[in-house]
């Protein structure tokens, strides 16, 4: 507005020639230029007024004096300044409203009417009063509002093409649940998963380091589109290269022009320049919501819970949008390659379907614990988060790419994998790690999860009972006689009936393979395998060799007992009792027990037969020194030789000695018999040498005549196998460690010494002692009194010089034979009459 003069003319239509006073036509002068920023309080200064008040308001509007104009901000007049023959000039602040509205230029519109009416009362703020254009307001902001984009939880994401008026690299979006003041944020005002406390900054291009605040005098404000021109594809912010890892969900995607003080483009009345004044902290503008692609994590904080050894499936997973299709990958560590846990493998997919479960196909076998649920987005990747979609259905997410952190997982189980030792033949019980309750179900097994591997000789098929709150693991008062080795310890959770968790339920622990979950190892210490079977033969020296096993020691010991851990089992005629030491001079493997030379320097006079290596460890307290304490059975010793040793025969003495084949184990027609007064010592008797079994005969015949006395005699035995370590035809295919107890050129079975196997008496019937004597007198009948055993009245005695020899001289004129008359068995004695 202007100051002009009030001229007069009088039904003229030339020349007003008349002044007849000054017209003063109050107001703001036109086509001034302001900018403010979004976000933050907006004055405009220095504004143009002829004569201005204290009572002018300028309005924000998009056109002036219409009714139906926007936004309608109203700015009242905060100082006014006065000049003669000048404007005036007049400051307009919002005051303490801040103004949110996209960027872009609005109409400074004025209104004369409150110069009508000092009294304010009657002054309406409708937007038809503010009617004077007075000129432009430069509003820097995003523009427009809705700049909605789209990201991917477990991705880095940058938004772009971000459109605006002067955009600067100042500028920063930060992602909140609502736009508020940087004044009232609070620590729960940020949104957890996105980098930097979910501030983005611009990606700075070239084009915007060049509008410094030495050209901003230079950029035509007036005309919004030269900013266009000049980035016409927009602004794009980035989160850095940290992945998003927030809860899937719609956030606000919050505008801020930049720490408050930066220059702003020129403010243009003529050749004036200034600068806009702002509030000093930052309220965000809402320019649009960003989508973050991905499942929604709890509110309440609580973890999902499956159990390990089981399948799991999670359910009631909200997903944004609803039918997005992802994987899931428990982790210690979210993006961590060296955070993936052994026996956990990836979910399936899940579907496009709403609330479709998350599930693992196969049973989870991983330790106890809370791990992390870290998921993926099954997307199409080439197109970019801006134009994200479902990717096909064969598209699966790599390892690196779980890096959404949605929660926790509570994984039942045990908490720690444990490494425990037992002893073969006896009790075993131990401590248990955390995770483990006492209705669970422990097995030992040689894998878990699987029904072959079964460990025999375990009490229970295996399964041992949990007590003391999950503490302790027990196989009761029953004996472990398994064979040495590692073993696992295998878990089970037994569901009882208020236990909820987001699986099925699959059996009750009865089975090795519901016991999948791997707690730790046993140790069992003892012989293996259980089969070391060996092989000996009666009536000489013997030698177990090197027992195998695990952990095996030099106090460790073993013994012959006819059943592993009875009393009276033992057997009689081992040397030793049948003990068998380990041999502390020789070097002991770690899988292995030099077993000491206690029955290489003895014979070994037992039965034949079959009887069991029993092992004791050292270890134990008993110090191994009861048949009790021998309770693991490692294999068979088998004794070749007669049994059993009281298989009495009867021979006639001066006849050919021919007796019933004896019963035993592993015997041969290449055994020897001898009959001796005791086995296995000289003797001074007249034997007739060694008896045999000659080819299909089944008897046992000495070839020469019996004429030893009368009497009770042993019938003692040799083995005619070879002292060899190796024995022909033994079907157990173990090695036989006999040794030579006689270096002697004549075989095995040649001296009385080599017969040490008593196998019965040999009751010889004949006249005994063989130094009897009698005398008769010629003429006259002659009775001679004949000791004996076994002597009957049918025996017959011949009178010779020398006895066989049929043509031997004899006294008698009569019968060359006689007749035994009686017999008196209480004295074994006979009477031969004449």
């Amino acid at each position: 507005m202007t100051c002009e003069r009030l001229c007069f003319c009088r039904a003229c239509t030339a020349r007003f020639q008349v002044d007849v006073g000054r017209f003063t036509l109050m107001g703001p002068l036109l086509r001034q230029t302001f900018t403010c920023v979004s976000g933050r309080t907006c004055a405009v200064n220095d504004f143009g007024v002829w004569h201005p008040r204290a009572q002018d308001r300028l309005m924000i509007l998009d056109t002036c004096g219409t009714e139906d104009a926007w936004p309608q901000i109203t700015m009242p007049a905060r100082s006014v300044a006065t000049f003669v023959n000048h404007p005036g000039l007049t400051a307009f602040s919002t005051g303490p409203n801040v103004v949110f509205l996209s960027g872009g230029a609005y109409r400074l519109c004025w209104s004369g009417v409150a110069l009508q009416d000092a009294n304010l009362s009657t002054f309406s703020d409708s937007s038809q009063n503010f009617n004077i254009d007075a000129g432009v307001l430069h509003l820097i902001g995003p523009a427009p509002l809705t700049q909605d984009r789209t990201c991917i939880s477990g991705e880095t994401c940058s938004i772009r093409d971000i459109r605006g008026l002067f955009a600067s690299d100042s500028w920063m979006v930060m992602v909140l649940d609502t736009c508020r003041s940087q004044s009232n944020f609070t620590q729960n005002s940020i949104i957890p998963g996105f980098p930097n406390s979910g501030l983005a900054h611009t990606v700075v291009d070239v084009r915007l380091q060049n509008l410094s605040q030495n050209n901003l005098s230079t950029f035509n404000a007036s005309d919004a589109s030269d900013f266009h021109n000049l980035l016409p594809e927009g602004l794009t912010f980035s989160w850095g290269s940290s992945p998003v890892t927030a809860s899937g969900g719609i956030y606000r995607l919050c505008w801020c022009a930049g720490p408050p003080g930066l220059p702003l483009p020129g403010n243009r009345t003529g050749n004036q320049t200034e600068r806009s004044e702002g509030s000093e902290s930052c309220d965000f503008l809402d320019m649009g919501r960003l989508m973050l692609v991905g499942p929604v994590f709890s509110q309440t904080g609580t973890a999902s819970t499956c159990i390990s050894g089981q399948t799991c499936s999670l359910r009631g997973l909200r997903r944004v949008p609803t039918d997005t299709p992802g994987q899931l990958l428990v982790m210690d560590t979210c993006g961590s390659f060296g955070a993936l846990l052994p026996r956990f493998g990836f979910t399936t997919s899940a579907t496009s379907e709403r609330n479709s479960p998350i599930q693992w196909d196969v049973p989870i076998t991983a330790l106890g614990g809370q791990y992390r649920l870290c998921w993926c987005a099954l997307q199409n990747r080439s197109l970019g988060s801006a134009n994200w979609t479902f990717a096909p259905a064969e598209v699966r997410c790599d390892m690196d790419d779980f890096l959404a952190d949605i929660g926790a997982l509570h994984l039942l189980g045990p908490e720690r994998r444990i490494t425990r030792t037992c002893i073969s033949g006896w009790t075993c019980q131990f401590q248990l790690s955390a995770g483990v309750a006492s209705l669970d179900s422990l097995m030992l097994l040689e894998t878990c999860g699987v029904d072959e591997a079964v460990v025999h000789r375990v009490p229970g098929a295996g399964a041992a009972t949990v007590f003391g709150s999950g503490s302790i693991v027990s196989w009761g008062d029953a004996l472990l006689t398994a064979p040495g080795g590692l073993y696992r310890l295998c878990w089970c959770r037994m569901l009882g009936g208020n236990v909820t968790v987001n699986q099925s339920r699959q059996g009750q622990c009865a089975l090795p393979q519901d016991h999948r979950v791997d707690a730790g190892s046993v140790l069992l210490v003892g012989p293996s395998p259980l089969q070391q079977d060996r092989t000996c033969i009666a009536g000489r020296t013997c030698s177990t060799e090197r027992i195998y096993g695990e952990s095996l020691g030099p106090t460790d010991s073993l013994q012959l007992l006819a059943t592993c851990g009875v009393p009276e089992g033992t057997i009689p005629r081992f040397p030793l009792n049948g003990l068998i030491v380990s041999d502390v001079n020789s070097s002991q493997l770690p899988s292995g027990m030099a077993v000491q030379a206690g029955f290489e320097s003895n014979i070994v006079s037992a039965p034949g037969g079959l009887y069991r290596l029993c092992w004791c460890s050292g270890l134990t307290p008993s110090t191994c020194v009861h048949a009790t304490d021998f309770q693991t059975d490692l294999g068979v010793m088998t004794i070749l030789g007669v049994s059993p040793q009281q298989q009495d025969r009867t021979c006639i003495s001066g006849r050919v000695c021919s007796v019933d084949p004896l019963l035993g184990l592993g015997l041969s027609i290449s055994d020897s018999y001898m009959i001796l007064g005791t086995c296995g010592q000289p003797t001074t008797l007249t034997t007739p040498g060694v008896g045999q079994s000659f080819g299909s005969l089944p008897k046992i015949t000495w070839t020469e005549v019996l004429t030893a006395a009368g009497g009770e005699y042993r019938l003692c035995w040799c083995s005619g196998l070879p002292s060899a370590h190796t024995v022909q035809g033994n079907t157990s295919n173990t090695s036989v460690v006999v040794e030579s107890f006689r270096n002697n050129t004549d075989g095995p079975c040649s001296v009385s010494w080599d017969f040490g196997i008593d196998a019965g008496r040999l009751l010889l019937l004949g006249p005994a002692p063989l130094s009897q004597r009698s005398t008769c007198a010629a003429g006259q009948a002659c009775v001679i009194n004949i000791a004996g055993i076994g002597l009957a009245s049918a025996d017959l005695v011949m009178v010779q010089e020398t006895c066989g020899q049929p043509l031997a001289l004899t006294p008698f004129t009569g019968p060359s034979s006689l007749q035994l008359a009686s017999y008196n068995i209480s004295t074994n004695s006979s009477v031969a009459a004449s």
